[in-house]
């Protein structure tokens, strides 16, 4: 997945992903995508906006891509083996009470690496 750009969703709700890589295969590469979320959730109160990128799968690599907005958190990372998230730009104010990046049930992965992202509490990212 790489070059894709996902911005304003119509009514965003619990749930909603910018781009979910759930696959128990691996060697995906999801990087050089921009995923914006300037509309607030629609869903009321005890809601959240989903995950900028969803990425599982062994030896995935999530590199060079913007996330930013009103996500509850940028990446977040569910079972997998040997998974690199490096070199990305997060941005959003509810990012921070949840983690940029997430591990799915606060688990550790088998040689996960998590390196080198820039993020930030702002909106919007620094161009």
């Amino acid at each position: 997945m790489v070059y894709n750009s996902f911005s304003q969703p119509v009514a965003p709700f619990w749930l909603t992903f910018g781009i979910s890589s759930a696959i128990t295969g691996g060697n995906a590469n999801i990087h050089d995508n921009f995923i914006d979320d300037q509309v607030q959730k629609a869903c009321g109160s005890g809601c959240w906006i989903g995950y900028g990128i969803e990425a599982w799968g062994n030896g995935t690599v999530v590199t060079n891509n913007t996330i930013q907005g009103h996500w509850v958190n940028g990446v977040s990372i569910g079972p997998s083996t040997n998974l690199q998230v490096f070199k990305n730009t997060i941005c959003g104010p509810e990012m921070s009470e949840h983690g940029f990046v997430l591990n799915q049930d606060n688990t550790k992965w088998a040689g996960e690496s998590i390196t080198d992202n820039t993020t930030s509490t702002s909106l919007q990212c620094p161009k």
